[in-house]
């Protein structure tokens, strides 16, 4: 099994919805990259925002559609019957010194080092990273990631730049390549000027082409 996990960052915009579409790939739309996108195989949110619940109660179909929430969160009572609710695992946030750096954040955000083994639960840290942990539950072979740019660059989705600080994305994703590792999972980044380092990247292009080889 092939998957594509599909960011907002700008790098996927190099690309079309068509492309990334008609790929031998289970293609996971993050978030309001799957308006961009005109579909998917799955959707998958960390954050019952009022965007989010949107795109929830305008469900397309043929997706399949995932949300990680947090026991105590009171939208877990909103969240439409055709989603499938895991639970969401986060650390309890402390800022710490010094501010403003990659650690800061992953503290300040209450990241969970590694993927989660059961099934029924994502760590935090970021969505894109969230549907990894999705993807790690369905043991597939190869991933490619798109649009995960961890800059502060406008997103496809809505010209705007994110508005939380994303610098903590590489120390977080660092935190699983073990673990990927030892089941065999090849993870590739599709975005070759990308923050997150610690996986191979090359174009969104290149990584296209690098999936199509791969059974």
């Amino acid at each position: 099994m092939n998957i594509i996990i599909a960011g907002s960052g700008p790098s996927i915009s190099s690309i079309s919805p068509k492309e990334i579409l008609s790929s031998n790939a289970h293609v996971i739309a993050v978030n309001s990259i799957i308006d961009w996108l005109g579909g998917a195989d799955s959707w998958f949110t960390l954050d019952p925002s009022s965007t989010n619940l949107r795109i929830m109660r305008n469900p397309i179909a043929g997706v399949e559609y995932y949300a990680a929430i947090n026991d105590q969160n009171p939208a877990k009572k909103i969240i439409p019957e055709h989603v499938r609710v895991l639970k969401r695992i986060n650390n309890t946030a402390h800022r710490g010194r010094p501010t403003n750096t990659p650690k800061y954040w992953y503290h300040r955000w209450g990241c969970v080092p590694g993927l989660s083994e059961d099934p029924s639960k994502i760590h935090t840290g970021n969505s894109v990273y969230g549907a990894l942990g999705l993807a790690y539950h369905w043991k597939p072979k190869n991933i490619l990631l798109l649009g995960v740019d961890g800059t502060n660059e406008p997103k496809v989705t809505n010209g705007r730049p994110t508005d939380y600080n994303i610098s903590h994305l590489n120390l977080l994703f660092s935190t699983a390549v073990i673990q990927l590792r030892r089941q065999g999972i090849t993870v590739i980044n599709g975005s070759e000027n990308s923050k997150v380092t610690c996986f191979t990247r090359c174009t969104p292009q290149r990584g296209l082409k690098w999936l199509s080889t791969r059974t």
